[in-house]
């Protein structure tokens, strides 16, 4: 009589083979990878960074690392900023912004996403206060229209060339 072995054993030993195979594949693909390091010069093939966009070797892997863990603080957690009167703040595409206390008007090429209400907000209009918006181009930005207070996730920064 033959036994019949548990589904989930079944399961289990089928996954094992699965991640060892995973494994040995890895392993032989990086053997065959062109070896490149600090010094070793640019990839000789294409990349993906950590947005998941392609890029091609002609783009400088190290400054587009640098560039991530230069504002990976700001990614984590919201960063207070205070804000004087017609001084801008410039975003990174993806990167959100709460106005606490004062007042903001948008300067974007296309628009901002305002989560809260569910809108596209225009280059010009004011941002509501205690709203969550969300930067949908790199370089756009916000300019204070008096001193404010604001919370920021993602990459910024405040441009003081503005002040009036």
């Amino acid at each position: 009589m033959i036994k019949m072995r548990n589904r989930k054993v079944d399961i289990a030993l089928a996954v094992l083979i699965l991640i060892a195979a995973a494994t040995v594949l890895s392993l032989a693909m990086r053997k065959s990878s062109p070896k490149t390091g600090v010094s070793g010069g640019n990839p000789s093939i294409l990349h993906t960074t950590l947005e998941g966009e392609t890029v091609e070797e002609a783009d400088s892997v190290y400054e587009q690392v640098d560039t991530y863990s230069t504002n990976i603080d700001t990614y984590l957690v919201y960063d207070s900023a205070v804000v004087e009167k017609g001084q801008s703040v410039t975003f990174v595409k993806g990167s959100q912004i709460i106005v606490d206390r004062g007042s903001m008007s948008a300067v974007c090429s296309d628009h901002l996403i305002n989560v809260t209400k569910g809108i596209s907000v225009y280059g010009g209009e004011t941002l509501t206060n205690y709203d969550l918006y969300v930067i949908t181009d790199d370089d756009d930005s916000v300019i204070a229209l008096e001193d404010s207070e604001i919370f920021i996730k993602g990459g910024y920064k405040i441009n003081e060339n503005n002040k009036e």
